[in-house]
């Protein structure tokens, strides 16, 4: 029953449930204060506070100072600017190298490989087996077929992540305008926030997937949270404008209801919040995901949406109770140094260099001054001086003041301060402290270009990779956070079924290969190669493996273009050479030619084993049919002596009676002394029995 209210939750009108429920106000008003409490914690508190004072030493917001004395120097060190700069510098084309960002990534081995693997091992051992070789061609002929299906089917799943890979790469580029631009905002702000959010979602309006980027000041987050995807609450916090706000509720997004905006028709944004959040509305006891959206000065709710699909609900076998939802992810977070307590978000320059900047400034402005007011001086003067102006007194160049005294010395009258001057010791105190800032913010000048001292090429690449080691860290973090995004665009894409995924790559191709949860994708950026100086080393070793038969030479050569940081490499592919194309072409067809005479070979080589056997079991049936008519002429005349038994068996009594009688004449007749030699003459046809008259037997013998 509860899992039916779910999926009727998403089947509402453009999304919003508002009208399905009772008191939707009530939801506002506790989503709105739980907003708050989580706003006002005393850690969240002391980071925004943090983030606004760095901000103004970032932006080198101009203010006035009334301390020491009225306009007194004000000037900011820009350390924090330089060392963001200097790492989004870095930073930004290492991992946006031209217009390629992902690559695929397969997890785990082709399938068919072992699937083929396994075929030619049950070759192998049907060849081996003491069967007939009617029976072997009988099994191989499907075994044969099958392999050659499978290897049709090698680098299908490749081919695929690759396919997805181009896509989504532009996409990035072409149909995602904001997402290069942010990008590089993004890797400005996060070494100073320590903590920045990518926000990817599909928006109506635009009819596209669309990216957003965050400030930690606009995604609030109980700061006992450990990650995103556990948060029991999460707000972000934007502002709408009258006009835009109507612009949503005329497009169904939002519900008609009157907040009071624009009462002077001022057209100044108001606040809203959108809060992803866990509420029981199907009354079963677990709390579901929603998004509720709030605007926070009435705390109505103008909508609220579910945060879930159907295929994220597990229930229990055995109950049938719903045991599990998974929500739907929106943000990802990238971190530039862990925070080293519980607190959810990180640490970045705004609080390990903001301390150092407010001392160097302080610094430089108190040696400022002091020279100022060295410089400009000061002191007492006496009344009896007779001055016409009261109050400081200025001079032009060539310029000199009246006095009304009577001819005494007027240096009586006057008594100047005497400042000392910037001090040596706070001079060093300042450079102390630029050098601490610039050693946390990795500002070398070896890494800027600049070279204190000569240095072998050696030992400037030693001390280049020894500085980047810090840098190479942190470019892994923002690695893993990009490769959580691009999954969350390729979520995207297969939630709408993207159309434009066939039509861009001109292919036929099906949106569900965004589904395949064995394929990964992963940023084309290498975290541990960060400098021009580090690429050309590793295309050198490339080039050292060209004209290698165990490697593939295009992906070599390719690999060494895009080592280069050039791009166009299919356009000089020697394929594009007509004549170079031609004797490929002609390469293809005696190929493919010298493939089917093999295969004819084979086939008439199968043919005549076939005809072979065929004649050997020929001779074996005729051999069976000669062996059956014997047997089957042995047994007529057996039955043929048995039935004449009778009348046969006197006759053959009489006939061998006449012969014992004349086998005993001959006998007598014939017997000589036994020392007497036997002649060879002497003997008849039979050895030994004198030839006389023959008789005839009976008939049947």
């Amino acid at each position: 029953m509860a899992k039916d209210t779910l999926e009727g939750f998403l089947e509402a009108k453009n999304g919003n449930i508002l009208d399905m429920l009772d008191n939707p106000d009530g939801i506002g008003e506790q989503a709105v204060s739980e907003f708050q409490e989580d706003a006002q914690d005393s850690r969240y508190v002391s980071k925004l506070r943090c983030w606004e004072e760095g901000q103004k030493l970032v932006q080198m917001t101009d203010e006035q100072k009334s301390f020491p004395f009225s306009n007194a120097a004000n000037i900011k060190y820009p350390l924090l600017t330089n060392s963001a700069v200097q790492f989004s510098s870095r930073a930004y084309p290492s991992i946006v190298q031209g217009n390629s960002v992902v690559r695929p990534k397969m997890v785990g081995d082709d399938p068919f490989i072992h699937q083929k693997k396994e075929i030619e091992e049950q070759v192998a051992q049907l060849q081996k087996a003491e069967i007939s070789d009617e029976e072997k061609v009988m099994q191989l002929q499907p075994l044969m077929q099958q392999g050659r299906k499978l290897e049709a089917m090698i680098g299908s799943k490749l081919r695929k992540a690759e396919n997805v890979s181009e896509f989504i790469n532009w996409q990035l580029f072409n149909e995602f305008t904001e997402w290069e631009e942010d990008t590089d905002k993004l890797l400005l702000r996060l070494p100073l926030y320590g903590t920045m959010f990518r926000c990817v979602y599909y928006s109506q309006a635009k009819r596209r997937i669309c990216t957003e980027i965050l400030d930690p000041s606009e995604l609030v987050v109980p700061c006992d949270t450990q990650s995103l995807a556990d948060a029991r609450r999460v707000s972000k916090v934007f502002k709408l404008a009258p006009r835009h706000f109507q612009e949503r509720v005329r497009s169904g997004m939002y519900a008609d209801i009157d907040l009071d905006m624009d009462d002077e028709g001022t057209e100044e944004p108001e606040e809203f919040i959108e809060q992803m959040r866990y509420i029981d509305l199907d009354a079963d006891g677990y709390k579901e995901p929603y998004l509720v959206t709030v605007h926070v000065d009435s705390r109505r709710v103008v909508r609220i949406s579910p945060n879930y699909r159907m295929e994220d609900i597990f229930e229990n076998a055995e109950t049938e109770e719903i045991s599990r939802i998974e929500p739907v992810q929106y943000y990802v977070k990238y971190t530039f140094i862990p925070a080293t307590d519980d607190c959810f978000y990180d640490i970045g320059f705004f609080d390990i260099l903001l301390p150092i900047n407010k001392v160097v400034n302080t610094t430089l402005n108190q040696l400022m001054d002091a020279g100022t007011l060295e410089i400009a001086g000061g002191g007492f003067v006496s009344r009896d001086l007779g001055l016409r102006k009261k109050g400081p007194i200025t001079f032009e160049p060539g310029e000199y003041k009246t006095v009304d005294n009577p001819g005494e010395d007027i240096r009586k009258s006057v008594m100047p301060m005497n400042f000392a001057g910037p001090s040596g010791t706070m001079f060093q105190l300042l450079g102390f402290m630029v050098d601490a800032g610039r050693d946390i913010g990795n500002l070398k000048e070896v890494l800027e270009g600049q070279a204190g001292r000569e240095m072998t090429a050696t030992t400037t690449m030693a001390l280049i990779e020894q500085g980047l080691k810090v840098f190479s860290g942190i470019y892994k973090r923002i690695l893993r956070s990009l490769a959580k995004e691009l999954q969350l665009i390729r979520f995207w894409n297969y939630e709408i079924r993207n159309p434009l995924y066939a039509t861009v790559l001109d292919k036929r191709l099906d949106a569900e290969d965004f589904s395949d949860e064995d394929l990964d994708f992963v940023p084309v950026a290498d975290p541990t190669v960060t400098t021009d100086m580090q690429k050309a080393a590793r295309v050198d070793f490339v080039k050292e493996w060209v004209n290698d038969p165990y490697f593939d030479q295009w992906k070599l050569r390719r690999r060494i273009w895009e080592g280069a940081n050039m791009d166009g490499i299919d356009d000089l592919q020697a394929g594009q050479n007509p004549e170079v194309k031609k004797m490929q072409e002609q390469m293809e067809q005696l190929q493919q030619a010298l493939q089917q005479m093999q295969q004819q070979l084979a086939d008439k080589s199968m043919q005549e084993k076939m005809d072979a056997l065929k004649m050997q079991g020929d001779q074996a049936a005729q051999q069976a049919a000669a062996v059956k008519n014997e047997a089957l002429a042995i047994k007529a005349l057996a039955d043929a002596e048995a039935a004449e038994e009778g009348t046969q068996l006197d006759r053959y009594k009489a006939f061998l009676e006449s012969l014992d009688d004349d086998a005993g004449r001959m006998g007598s007749m014939g017997r000589k002394p036994s020392n007497a030699p036997r002649q060879g003459a002497d003997r008849g046809p039979q050895g030994g029995i004198p030839a006389g008259p023959r008789r005839t037997p009976p008939d049947g013998v």
